[in-house]
C-alpha cells in the first residue's frame, strides 16, 4: 500500500537524519492509528475519474507520496500520536484527523507536543464553559487553558495550485495531441457558481480555435474573452514566455519589464526506466514539455491583518468562563509565509486592546510553519504577551519552547548544528542530492 513511500524512506533515511527503522515505523503506526477502512475508502476516492491530487485528503497525499517533506511529515505525526497514546482526548483526535479538520487537528498536535517537550504537563481536549479548548497546560503548578486556530494553508487545495492541474488535463485531452502549448490566463473575477467548470470549457473552447487556425495556416497566437477575463493560447516556440523567480513574483526572462505573475507552472514528461521508482525520475534532466501556465488573479481586497485580529477575537471568545489563565495560538501561514514578516505595529495595537479587556489572557502567539535547511518543518512565531494580565508563562518555559525548535531536532535526536546561513544552504543542497547511505 506504502511502497512508493518506503522506497523513498529506506534512500532517504541517512540523508534527513532519522533512523531507519523510526522512520518506517512511523508510517505502520499512522496507517494504524487512522485504520485500514479510511486508507481504502480514500484509494477508493483517488481512483475515480477526474481525480487530482487536490481531491486527496492530505494525510492520505503524504502517505502515498515520495518526498522529504511527506516523509517528515508523517513522521512527525508518528511521534505526535505516540506522545499521547494514553490520553484520553486520541480517539477523537484520530477521528479529526481522518476529516476535514486535518490540518487545524495537526496543528493542535505539534502545539501540545512542543509544550509537553517543553516540561509542561499537557491534557488534550478539557472541556469548557464553551464546549471543548485544545488543550491545557500546567507550568509549574498554573494551569493554561490554549486555544489553537489555523487559516487553511492547503496549497493543493487552493485555487491557485487547482487552476494548474485543471488547465493541464484540458490542454492534455486537446492540443498536446499536436503541439505544446502555452496559456496567459488573467482572471478578473472568480465568479460564483462553477468558476473551475467555466474555466475548463473557455480553455477547451480556446485550444481548439488554436487548432482550427493553425491547421488554416493562421497566426500561433490566440487571444479570447470569457466572462472571468481574458486567455490566451499560444503555441509553444523559443519566443514564447519562460518562467523566472524575482522576489516571491514571477516574470519573463526574455523582458525584465515583463507582468509579474501569481501563478506559474510548466507541466512536462520524464522517461522513468524501467525498474527504478517513479520518483527518481525528477534526477533525469531530459524532458518533454506539454504545457507553460501563467495565471494573474484579482488583487484582493481583503485585509488581511483585520482577518487575523477577527480570528484572535473568535478564538478568545471560545475561552468566555474558564477561571484560569487562557492562551491563545493561531498559525497564520494560510495568510503570511512567514509570521515573522508580519507588519505587527498596527496589528499589534488591535491585540493589546483585545487583551485589555480579557486579563484572564495571558498571550496571543501568531505562528508560521515553514521548511528549513534542516530539511525539518520548523515553527516561527510572534509572541505578544499581556501586560494587563496577573498571568505569565514562565520565561523558563518559553526559553525551553524557543530553544528545542531551534536547537534540537526531536525526530533525529540530536542538536541541530550551529551553521552560517551560507554554510546551511549548501548542507541543504547537499543532502538534498544525496541517495542512500553514503
Amino acid at each position: 500500500m506504502f511502497e512508493t513511500w518506503q522506497s523513498c524512506a529506506v534512500e532517504r533515511f541517512d540523508a534527513l537524519k532519522i533512523d531507519r527503522e523510526r522512520l518506517l515505523n512511523s508510517v505502520d503506526l499512522v496507517a494504524g492509528a487512522i485504520g485500514q477502512e479510511w486508507i481504502d475508502e480514500q484509494t477508493e476516492r483517488r481512483e475515480r475519474t477526474g481525480s487530482t491530487i487536490s481531491d486527496a485528503h492530505p494525510l492520505y497525499r503524504d502517505l502515498t507520496s515520495a518526498s522529504d517533506t511527506s516523509l517528515v511529515a508523517v513522521c512527525e505525526l508518528a511521534e505526535y500520536l505516540r506522545s499521547f497514546l494514553y490520553d484520553p482526548a486520541l480517539p477523537e483526535i484520530i477521528k479529526d484527523l481522518r476529516s476535514e479538520k486535518y490540518e487545524s487537528t495537526f496543528f493542535e498536535l505539534a502545539m501540545a507536543y512542543r509544550w509537553q517537550a517543553a516540561d509542561a504537563e499537557v491534557r488534550l481536549q478539557p472541556s469548557t464553559p464553551k464546549g471543548t479548548a485544545d488543550f491545557e497546560a500546567t507550568i509549574h503548578g498554573l494551569g493554561f487553558v490554549v486555544e489553537v486556530s489555523i487559516f487553511p494553508a492547503d496549497i493543493f487545495r487552493d485555487l491557485r495550485f487547482r487552476i494548474s492541474s485543471l488547465i493541464t488535463k484540458i490542454v492534455g485531452s486537446t492540443v498536446n495531441k499536436e503541439f505544446p502549448v502555452a496559456i496567459h490566463l488573467q482572471i478578473r473575477d472568480v465568479m460564483p457558481g462553477d468558476f473551475e467548470g467555466a474555466v475548463r470549457a473557455e480553455i477547451r473552447e480556446a485550444c481548439l480555435a488554436l487548432i482550427h487556425n493553425l491547421r488554416k495556416g493562421d497566426n500561433t497566437v490566440l487571444s479570447r474573452e470569457a466572462a472571468f477575463g481574458t486567455i490566451q493560447v499560444e503555441q509553444i516556440t523559443e519566443s514564447t514566455e519562460t518562467i523566472r523567480p524575482t522576489r516571491g513574483h514571477f516574470s519573463a526572462t526574455s523582458d525584465p519589464g515583463a507582468r509579474h505573475w501569481d501563478v506559474c507552472f510548466r507541466a512536462v514528461s520524464k522517461r522513468v526506466p524501467h525498474g527504478v521508482p517513479v520518483y527518481r525520475a525528477m534526477d533525469d534532466e531530459a524532458e518533454e514539455e506539454h504545457v507553460r501556465v501563467f495565471v494573474n488573479f484579482p488583487r484582493s481586497e481583503v485585509d488581511p491583518y483585520d482577518r487575523i485580529v477577527k480570528k484572535i477575537k473568535k478564538e478568545a471568545r471560545q475561552l468566555r468562563g474558564i477561571e484560569s489563565a487562557r492562551v491563545v495560538v493561531l498559525d497564520v501561514a494560510g495568510i503570511a509565509y512567514d509570521a515573522l514578516d508580519l507588519h505587527m505595529d498596527h496589528l499589534r495595537d488591535e491585540l493589546v486592546k483585545l487583551m485589555k479587556a480579557t486579563p484572564e489572557l495571558a498571550c496571543v502567539w501568531l505562528m508560521s510553519r515553514g521548511w528549513s535547511t534542516e530539511l525539518r518543518y520548523q515553527y516561527r512565531g510572534v509572541y505578544i504577551a499581556n501586560a494587563e494580565s496577573v498571568y505569565q508563562l514562565p520565561t523558563s518555559f518559553l526559553q525551553s519552547l524557543m530553544v528545542r525548535e531551534w536547537r534540537w531536532d526531536f525526530l533525529g535526536s540530536r542538536e541541530i548544528p550551529v551553521l552560517t546561513e551560507e554554510e546551511a544552504l549548501l548542507e541543504r543542497q547537499r543532502r538534498s542530492r544525496q541517495r542512500g547511505p553514503d
